[in-house]
């Protein structure tokens, strides 16, 4: 077979597949969406760099707040290696209202047996809700949390903190 009659061959079997009805094969190729979602993370939400970094320090902060307090309050229990893991809100892409916030810690008390040497570990987490007003805007959250204490702030209108939910939750 010459290289010329392997190329029309080939040239043949294109276009005869690209003619065979291509039946259901395009309807589970799954299509990119371009609607945009109603909620998102509150980092992605905030609209500037600066307020994106102000969030993640608000993060870090309210880490080093639980730290602080963890060993005088909430590690004394059954739990007394308790790690608070992440801060997370979600904020609506269209009005900016903040859907809600949840803190999510996780905990373990382990205990050798004398006897066989193994370690029995009891574990356990929390998802603590914040006790956000109706109609809280992200950026005005994001804002009122800002500084080095955000786990004492009153949230904006509520006449509560993030501490105070921990009580509740913890």
């Amino acid at each position: 077979m010459t290289i010329r009659s392997m190329l029309s061959a080939c040239t043949a079997i294109a276009c005869l597949a690209l003619a065979l009805p291509q039946g259901d094969a395009h309807a589970a190729t799954p299509r990119a969406t371009t609607q945009t979602p109603a909620y998102v993370d509150m980092h992605s939400y905030l609209p500037t760099w600066q307020e994106r970094d102000a969030w993640l320090d608000v993060l870090y902060q309210l880490k080093l707040n639980f730290d602080d307090v963890c060993g005088d309050t909430f590690c004394e229990g059954e739990y007394p290696n308790l790690e608070a893991l992440r801060y997370t809100c979600s904020a609506n892409t269209t009005t900016g209202e903040v859907g809600e916030c949840r803190w999510v810690f996780a905990a373990s008390s382990e205990e050798v047996d004398p006897d066989t040497g193994k370690v029995r570990a009891s574990v356990h987490q929390w998802q603590c809700a914040s006790p956000l007003a109706p109609h809280t805007d992200a950026r005005q959250l994001d804002a009122a949390l800002q500084g080095s204490k955000p786990l004492w702030v009153t949230l904006p209108g509520t006449n509560s903190t993030l501490y105070d939910s921990l009580v509740d939750c913890l």
